[in-house]
């Protein structure tokens, strides 16, 4: 992330400036709260994506491939997963 913040976001004089990134840092903890508690993460995945990355046998059926895209993201992300899919009609017939 540092590259991204190097550069102020608006050109001026048609060049960019160096950030300020102690106002970029006072602004993104102006409502942060500190807590001690636990946290816990949860990934959120592209279903999509994930399907390339999963290998499977070209006989296998379905459940096969359902168990090998279930115990890879498992393996990498643990169980506190959402895999989300879009891009889909909702009408399927």
């Amino acid at each position: 992330m540092a590259p991204y913040f190097k550069y102020e976001l608006t050109p001026k004089d048609s060049r960019m400036r160096k950030a300020d990134e102690a106002v970029l840092a006072n602004e993104l903890m102006k409502d942060a709260v500190e807590t001690e508690e636990a946290t816990t993460t949860c990934y959120v995945l592209d279903g999509g994506s994930l399907l390339h990355k999963v290998c499977w046998s070209k006989t296998g059926t379905y459940n096969d491939v359902i168990a090998c895209y279930l115990g890879y993201v498992q393996k990498h992300y643990g169980c506190s997963v959402a895999v989300v899919f879009d891009g889909y009609a909702a009408d399927l017939r």
